[in-house]
């Protein structure tokens, strides 16, 4: 789904700095990639709607 490190443009920069393209493995745990696919109570829970209400 993301971008790995040869995506970005400072790759040969972070090569220089430590010598190989370390692969970090993915958690195997549920994960939320984006904020409109939170489910509401628990957005509720973390405040992450309260910029909607505010206005």
């Amino acid at each position: 789904d993301y971008v790995g490190r040869k995506g970005f443009d400072n790759y040969l920069e972070y090569l220089d700095l430590y010598g190989a393209d370390r692969i970090i493995p993915e958690m195997k745990r549920l994960r939320v990639s984006a904020k409109r696919l939170l489910p509401p109570q628990l957005a509720q829970r973390l405040g992450a709607g309260l910029e909607q209400n505010a206005a």
